[in-house]
């Protein structure tokens, strides 16, 4: 295999990953994304996803066993019967901390975000709170001016037929 290059490198697909990669080759860029892990398949790979909780095991709770044999993992918040498939194994890929530090860690090609049970929290005008003076600029005003055209976007997607 010959020599290529690329004018950008992105690692990862996840919502981040991919839409840098999509604004990189909208402008015209040569870009290579990288990922690690398995192909997800929409849907069919979804074993769990229109299941009620009450339809899994445990009512869909992490049990001591799972805890205990995901130490790490098992801390966030979204980890269950429904999600524990695609954390990665704790003991297998071990690292080291030298300060507590939980990675939260799925290698699946579509990044964390596969992870999250339907969850997507977005920032609104409260979050940003406080009185700004005339000189500063809201960290989520600039936010929104940067992403708006992505969130109308996925607005839109959402209401399609």
């Amino acid at each position: 295999m010959g020599t290529q290059t690329y004018d950008a490198i992105v690692v990862g697909s996840g919502m981040s990953g991919g839409w840098a990669a999509k604004e990189l080759c909208e402008k015209g860029l040569k870009t290579l994304v990288l990922e690690r892990g398995q192909q997800l398949r929409h849907v069919t790979d979804y074993t769990t996803a229109l299941k009620d909780p009450w339809q899994l095991p445990h009512n869909n709770r992490a049990t001591n066993a799972d805890k205990a044999a995901q130490p790490i993992q098992s801390t966030l918040y979204l980890y269950d019967q429904s999600t524990k498939g695609m954390f990665v194994d704790d003991n297998r890929y071990h690292y080291e901390q030298a300060k507590p530090f939980n990675w939260y860690r799925g290698y699946h090609v579509g990044g964390r975000s596969l992870m999250w049970s339907r969850h997507v929290f977005r920032f609104s005008d409260l979050d940003c709170g406080g009185v700004h003076s005339s000189d500063s600029v809201c960290q989520c005003a600039r936010a929104a001016g940067r992403f708006g055209r992505r969130s109308r976007q996925a607005d839109a997607a959402a209401v399609q037929p």
